[in-house]
């Protein structure tokens, strides 16, 4: 898998190297983020990204659909809602 990340303000972004790079999976999603990135799925991270990725017309959401398409969109925001509730369930 090769996937490069780029980090910036709370943001990341992934470099398509091939069709196969794109994660399909919340765990293949995650490894990505967290390992091949260096980001952590803090809350102040996770929640932020969540509140981002609500607003879907902004220009970032707007280049991000038009570079990964909707479904891998939907997928991403389906993800942080799950890094999300897994955070909920660890701190209790």
């Amino acid at each position: 898998m090769q996937i490069s990340c780029v980090y910036k303000k709370l943001h990341y972004s992934l470099r398509m190297m091939s069709h196969s790079s794109i994660p399909t999976t919340y765990a293949q999603w995650k490894h990505c983020i967290t390992v091949k990135c260096g980001i952590q799925l803090t809350r102040p991270y996770v929640t932020a990204r969540i509140a981002t990725l609500s607003e879907q017309n902004s220009a970032e959401n707007r280049s991000f659909r038009s570079l990964y398409g909707e479904q891998h969109y939907q997928s991403v925001k389906r993800w942080f809602a799950q890094a999300l509730e897994e955070l909920d369930r660890s701190a209790s």
